[in-house]
Formats: C-alpha cells, structure tokens, sequence
C-alpha cells in the first residue's frame, strides 16, 4: 500500500539526515588510504599523505562525492594530501596532541563554499606514576574552498578562535533545525554539556546541560587517552556519552530545536580490572555507533579473550527495556587501544580494531551479521586505522514550501493514504484545519499543511494523484504434455513477482499448478493466478525395433490411464494388440486432446534354420572347439532349452538347460573323466518366446570326438 511506502520513507529519512547525501563517501583512515564508498562494493584509494593520528578525524566531499579535504588533530590537509595555506595546526606547539574527538567539520551554514573546523586541544590524560588531565580547549577555524585553485585555504580572519575551556576529549556536531548545526563538548570535572548553535548567523552562546554522570578525572585511576566521547543518534535527537573515569556509558535525549539534554539512560558495558599495581592499561571501549536507521547502539566490549561486539535496543523510551536489551552479537579474537566504529551511506557499521576494519551488515535487523574479514588486509602502512568524524550537513534554510515536510504521491483507488510531515514540529495545520500530525488522505487531491518548529514556519503542498495497478493472466487452461507454455501477463508495470519469488516478465510452465503473479508500483499492488492442468500421457509402453521367431506371438497391452481412444495402425480401436507378421505398427492414444504417437518395426524370421551344431569339436584343453554346444546364428527370443547326450549303450553323458552350456568330453561335464572317441547321439528341444510348445527337434548320430559328424533327425 502506498501507506507502506511512505512508512519506509519516514523512517529512511533519519539515515539521509545523519549522512546527507556524498558528504561522507570518502574515509581517511591512516597511512595514506581513503575508503571510498561512490563505488560499491567500495574501494580503497592512495594519497600521498602519511599523517598518523589515534583518534577520529574529518573526512569531507561534496554533495557529489569528491573529496576536499581531511583534518588530523594536527593537520588540514587537501584532497592530494597536501597541508592547505594558511593552516598552522600542523606547526603550532599547542596542537600536538590528541584526545578521541580532536576535531570535527561541516559547512558554514551561511556560505556552502565554507566549512567548520572545530579542533579540541588536549582533553586527555596521562597515565603515569602521577596521573595527570590536561584540560581541553576548544578552537574553531574556517576554510574556503573557492581559494587555492579550489583547494581550499584556511582564512586568516579564522584562525584557532577559542571558544571555550575546561573541556574534556568529547565532541559531536547534531543537525539544528532551520538550518543550523549544534556542537556539542562536556565539560570537565562536572556534569554540564556545553551546545553550541552554529547558524547563518554565526556561532550562538552554549546551551549548557546539566544532566548525567559527573565527569571527574581528579584522582582517576582511569585517566587515559579519549577518556570521554559523544555518539549522535541517525535521527538527531539521542547522544551516547562513553566516560572512562567514571566508567559509565550513559544514553541521552537530544532536543535539535532547543539544543538542551536529558533523560540519562545508564548503558550497562564491562569496563576493564584495575591490576595489582591499581593502574589500567589502555584496551578497553572508547567508541560505538548508532545503526543507520536508529534502533540499536553497537559497542565494544574488550574480554580476557579478545573483544566481542554487543548492541543496545534503544528504539524504546524505557529505560529497563533498554539495559535489559544488552546483547552479545559476536565476539572477534583481538583487542586494541585504538577502535573506532561509524555507520556509513551503504547501510553498514564499520569498525576498526588496530590495523584489521571489519563490518557490521544489517545492523538495524535482528540477526545482523560480522563480517570479520579485513577489507584492506592487516597492512603495516599505518600503526592502527582510525575512521572520521560524520560531516553533518544543515537542512534547508526557511522557506515557503520545504521538501523537509511532505513529497509528491499517488493513492491507489480504494485506498486510504497516511502522510505525515516529516519534520517533526511543535504546532501541525492542514488546509481542512485539522491540527493533528499524521492525516489520512481518502480521494486524490492538493493538500496543504504548515509546520511550526521553535522560530520556523514551514510550509508544503502535496499533490496525491489517482493510480491503478493492473496486471491480467489467461483463464485457467489444460495443456498436452511436452507442449511449450509461457505466461506472459498484461500489465502497465514492470514490477512483477511470480509465486516461487522470480521477477521475469514472464513464466515457462512445466508442471500442473496454480500460477500467481503479483505487479506492484508505487505503493500500489494488483494480482491475478491461472491453474494450468498438463494432461500426461503414458509414458513409452512401444518396444524397440525387434525379431520375432516365425510362430510366436507379441502382445502389446496399455495400462487404463482414461485414454479417450487408443488406436492401432489407424484402424483398430483397443488397449491391447497382437503382433503376428512382420511389419511397421504405430499406436495413437487421445486423451482430453491431446494425442501422442509412437511407431515400431517387427521382423520374424525361421528360427529353426538360425540354430545349428559343429559337426566336430576337440576337447583337448586348447581353448580352442573344446566344448560341443547348440549355436545361435540370429538374435532368437528363447524360452526354454534342453540338450541330452548319449552314448551308444544309451547311456545318459551329459545334459543341460542353458543354450550356452556346452558338453567338454567329460562324463556328465564333470570336467575330469575324459569319455573315449565314440557313437554318440545328441537331442535337444527349444521353445520360442510367444510360442505354445516346443519346436525344432534334432537327432543327431555317429558323433565322436575329432570326427565329423552326420545328422538324423
């Protein structure tokens, strides 16, 4: 229904917020590779840049997907891996160091030819004997990228501005609504979340928090490199906060309108055992991601064993339901200091652990799946992979008629449509004065509806037009075994599913059943099924071409398989039939129409004259006349043979059924006593196949060995 089609829609659009459209199609992840994800599946390519860091950095394309530029914690370097004029991080004392979140971009909201820089000094601590935190401070700078032949240029009016002090490692830019971007840092040795709005009208005073764990390093056995780091939800509107001092991971309420935090939601996450000494070394979960379209929170948890990824249900407002939800998707049999996961444009999560990246496929399904082979191989081009910050991208600035709300449809007749505006706002009015969020829309029509968020006024026009799916199959039919068959349905969309789930434009039917197929465009759907019978008919009951004894008989008889007529030769009309003489027979059988025909030749032959005996043998061991048997000059139907010898006294030396059998010399055949050269006489009897009695009989006399022989009969 087109109902559905729009549900996919409300929910896909979260995806298309967090991710814009190509901003994010290129990665830098150390060592002079770009994951670039225009291609799938996505390829890895070089630049000459070498620049290390440990942390996420900002990975920036255009709307088409061609990179501009990425930053370090040190570094902005261009798209060729060449650090951009003006640009001093990479040789200023104070941005040598780095905590998890050093840095983050997205474009100015007032200028799209200029993007954000915000970049955090220090932030992170030092496990040492002493332990000590260095404070971070956060610092903007704006780049141009209409400078430098289009490779960009840091302006020297903004350059390393500080915003703001006493902050941990911790920072994530949230799409605003009305066209502004929030970013969001916490403070330290506090609980009080700083966001600040950046708008067309430059960078607002922070929106200050007050909400979750405190963050206190003072005294922490857990001061560490990215002691703190910040998660945004696909939709904008949930935070995950990783605190490492206080060892709790805690998920939060976003409001884009207002910029303020609430409803802490303690993640239950393993966290790693002090040691004797009382110190932590640095294996343990700094990082996790959101699945692209929002409903779970993947993590890493670091085990004795290595590490194993779990994930949080999060699409509830409940708390319990949401700690409770805490699963084990799979476990990976290493651990590293430096892993980093982010959801990307093709659906997946990546993560990186060390110098091995792997993937999380479907994430948002129950059963998502871990695909642990490294995508570019354990290289040792780089200490360990690091994966970028999501460049957020501003919504669309205020207008009269925002593609934010509502988009073009079709109903399908005798259908009912539920729209709802996308952006979700504080006050809703349609054109019928209906002030509820979601309508139903029953007729094709124009329809209208304002959106009031905070400050901003929206308002869109959506056009629903009338759409019908038709799709036709013949009537139900009967077909003749062996008979070609093809479904071709007469439809107005090339959309079509077929029963077994095939999609071609037509079917070959090859046994009895009942066909459907299904069209479907739009949102709109239309079916329509055929029973096809094949009539079977009797499978090949006709014998090979063959020879008959003169005499015999050959009885063809077909099973009752409710044949509407079974002929023979065109003329006789019966399920059996006799074979008596020599000729080329055909057998037609008709049923329900359909009629099948087989033909086949009968040869009969004097039999008797096909038989004959050597009129000597020698049975002397040489193989070769050895044995006195009845010869076979023709392929003749036995069935049944006998054969007697006797000596001239009339003693039985030997018998035999088995026309192949034949008599060696011996008495009774026995292979040993060697009978002497004598009168024998010999008889025999055969009867055919198809005959009633036995026929050709012979006597035979004067036989003895090495002589030749004469014959009565």
């Amino acid at each position: 229904m087109k109902s559905c089609i729009f549900c996919v829609l409300l929910t896909t659009i979260c995806v298309t917020i967090a991710l814009a459209q190509k901003e994010n199609n290129n990665w830098y992840i150390n060592g002079g590779i770009i994951l670039n994800f225009n291609e799938v599946p996505l390829r890895t390519d070089s630049i000459s840049a070498w620049y290390y860091t440990d942390a996420y950095n900002a990975t920036v394309s255009d709307s088409n997907g061609n990179l501009l530029f990425f930053a370090t914690h040190q570094h902005i370097l261009d798209k060729n891996g060449i650090i951009i004029p003006n640009s001093t991080f990479n040789n200023t004392e104070l941005f040598t160091s780095s905590c998890l979140q050093p840095v983050v971009a997205f474009p100015n909201p007032d200028n799209p030819n200029q993007y954000y820089i915000f970049r955090i000094k220090d932030g992170f601590g030092r496990p040492s004997s002493t332990r000590y935190f260095l404070s971070g401070e956060l610092y903007y700078s704006v780049i141009d990228m209409t400078l430098n032949e289009g490779r960009g240029s840091v302006l020297p009016s903004a350059t390393n501005i500080l915003l703001a002090k006493n902050l941990t490692g911790a920072m994530v830019a949230v799409q605003g609504y009305c066209g502004s971007i929030w970013l969001v840092v916490h403070e330290v040795n506090s609980n009080r979340f700083l966001a600040f709005e950046v708008s067309d009208k430059g960078i607002g005073t922070p929106i200050i928090s007050e909400v979750g764990t405190n963050i206190d390093y003072e005294g922490s056995k857990f001061v560490t490199d990215g002691s703190n780091s910040l998660f945004a939800h696909p939709a904008q509107n949930k935070l995950v906060s990783f605190d490492h001092a206080a060892q709790a991971t805690e998920l939060f309420d976003f409001n884009r309108n207002t910029g303020k935090i609430s409803n802490p939601v303690s993640l239950p996450i393993r966290f790693p055992v002090l040691n004797a000494n009382g110190n932590v070394n640095n294996y343990y979960t700094k990082s996790g991601s959101f699945s692209p379209q929002g409903k779970y929170f993947y993590t890493l948890e670091v085990t004795e064993m290595g590490s194993r990824i779990i994930r949080f249900d999060v699409s509830s407002n409940e708390a319990t339901t949401i700690q409770n939800s805490k699963t084990v998707v799979d476990s990976i049999p290493r651990w590293s200091p430096f892993n980093f996961f982010q959801r990307a444009w093709d659906g997946n999560i990546y993560c990186t652990v060390g110098r091995i990246i792997f993937s999380i496929a479907h994430p948002d399904d129950i059963y998502s799946t871990i695909v642990t082979d490294s995508l570019i191989g354990n290289s040792t081009s780089a200490f360990a992979y690091n994966l970028p910050n999501l460049t957020v991208v501003p919504t669309l600035p205020i207008t009269q008629d925002s593609m934010l709300l509502l988009q073009d449809t079709s109903l399908c007749i005798g259908q009912e449509l539920k729209v709802s505006p996308r952006l979700e706002g504080d006050h809703y009015l349609w054109q019928d004065g209906s002030t509820d969020r979601d309508y139903i829309i029953k007729t094709p029509g124009t329809y209208t509806v304002q959106v009031q968020k905070g400050n901003c006024n929206f308002l869109d026009t959506l056009e629903v037009a009338s759409f019908e799916v038709t799709v036709t199959l013949p009537n139900d039919t009967t077909i003749c075994q062996g008979e070609a068959f093809e479904l071709i349905p007469i439809t107005n969309t090339s959309n079509l599913i077929w029963q077994d789930g095939t999609t071609n434009p037509s079917y070959a039917v090859l046994k009895t059943g009942l066909y459907t197929v299904a069209a479907n465009t739009q949102g709109c759907s239309a079916s329509d099924s055929i029973f096809v019978e094949i009539i079977e008919m009797q499978e090949q009951v006709l014998p090979q071409d063959t020879t008959l004894c003169i005499g015999q008989t050959l009885i063809l008889t077909i099973p009752n398989e409710n044949f509407d007529d079974i002929l023979w030769n065109d003329q006789i009309h019966s399920n059996s039939f006799d074979v008596k003489e020599s000729g080329r027979y055909q057998l037609t059988l008709v049923k329900d129409g359909c009629v099948q025909t087989g033909t086949f030749n009968v040869r009969f032959e004097d039999c008797e004259n096909q038989l004959k005996t050597p009129n000597l043998f020698s049975p002397n061991g040489d193989n070769q006349n050895d044995k006195f048997r009845v010869l076979s000059l023709a392929e003749v139907a036995i069935a049944s043979f006998e054969i007697k010898i006797y000596n001239r006294w009339g003693d039985l030396v030997f018998q035999s059924n088995d026309i192949n059998d034949g008599w060696d010399g011996t008495k009774h055949g026995d292979g040993i006593t060697a009978l002497p050269s004598d009168v024998y006489v010999y008889y025999y009897a055969v009867q055919l196949i198809g005959t009633s009695e036995k026929t050709i009989k012979k006597r035979t006399s004067n036989f003895t060995a090495l002589v030749k022989l004469g014959k009565n009969t």
